[in-house]
């Protein structure tokens, strides 16, 4: 995995090969030249020269940065021949591990230095991303196996959507727990047992293997005792407080902001795949849980739980709500 400084290296890196560059092929006069005179295609052509030369700066051994599509729109106006305003938008192509997509509309006499000062921002941003997304597959994968072993009935994992504040949970059901990495976090690297990798001769291999082992036994085992995916919410697990932020928020709370739409909107919306939150009482007791409609019928998304307890509770939500506006 990588933590905060190695990315930095990263970026370094790629700027000092960039500073490094000097091919005379585009220079701002001809560059200037090929717009004065309305040339498209030489505009193009230098645009895209500076793209790759972008790519030939990347660091080495440096994997994983997806390729991207240019769309590179030169505009005049009307009754003019000279090129005004260019257009360049970069975005990942569609198999990328992770959608990207950068835009800038550039004019003036420093027009090509603007472009490549934007391409250098795109592909910085585009190494961050890239360690963010490796980031997150490992803890993944090790989140994967941790609940494989421990034998609860659904899946964990993290993802790189934005989150909205304390909107920490992207999806959660009975069977499925999607948690939004924060971004702040996501390279906190230095405590997490396997983020870091030693040569099988170093002389505390044994041992470096040993704490893993140790360390992914301790996460089953606590794992292993969550048999719901809101007692894993409430329990928020050192792996989920390393690179989640959920400290801050009650886990109803968190459950609370992952779906905005509640019991209100049922009457209304009737489409497959609309979920609806629902809070209401049983004996007394607070409970929550998540109603979907699925082939024009209401089902459990996530079965109720006690709101204090985050503990199942035995309460019909099907039941409840249709016996709700029934009665109405």
């Amino acid at each position: 995995m990588y933590n905060e400084n190695e990315v930095q290296e990263l970026v370094n890196q790629f700027e000092a090969n960039l500073a490094q560059d000097t091919d005379p092929s585009d220079t701002t006069e001809t560059f200037n030249e090929a717009l004065q005179s309305g040339n498209t295609d030489a505009v193009r052509d230098a645009i895209t020269r500076t793209n790759l030369r972008m790519l030939a700066a990347l660091p080495e051994g440096f994997a994983g940065i997806p390729k991207v599509t240019l769309l590179i729109t030169p505009s005049v106006y009307e009754g003019e021949t000279e090129i005004n305003t260019v257009q360049v938008t970069v975005r990942a192509i569609h198999s990328a591990p992770f959608q990207f997509k950068a835009q800038g509309v550039f004019a003036g006499a420093d027009m090509l230095d603007k472009i490549k000062s934007f391409f250098e921002s795109v592909y910085v941003s585009l190494i961050e991303k890239t360690a963010e997304n490796y980031n997150v597959e490992v803890i993944n994968d090790e989140l994967a196996k941790a609940v494989e072993d421990a034998g609860v009935p659904y899946t964990v994992e993290l993802s790189l959507s934005e989150p909205g504040k304390g909107n920490a949970i992207e999806y959660i059901s009975n069977d499925s727990l999607v948690l939004r990495a924060d971004r702040d976090k996501i390279f906190k690297t230095d405590d997490i047992h396997f983020a870091s990798e030693i040569d099988e001769d170093d002389s505390t291999y044994d041992a470096f293997k040993a704490g893993i082992a140790k360390a992914h036994e301790n996460l089953v085992n606590n794992i292993r005792t969550l048999a719901t995916t809101p007692e894993f919410v409430a329990a928020k697990p050192g792996i989920v407080r390393t690179f989640v932020h959920v400290e801050a928020f009650q886990p109803k709370t968190l459950i609370r902001k992952s779906l905005s739409s509640t019991e209100s909107y049922i009457k209304r919306a009737k489409k497959d795949g609309i979920r609806f939150r629902i809070e209401t009482e049983s004996d007394g007791a607070p409970v929550m849980g998540i109603l979907e409609r699925r082939d024009g019928e209401l089902v459990e998304s996530l079965s109720a739980f006690d709101e204090k307890t985050m503990l199942p509770v035995d309460f019909d939500l099907v039941a409840a709500v249709t016996n709700e506006e029934q009665a109405a």
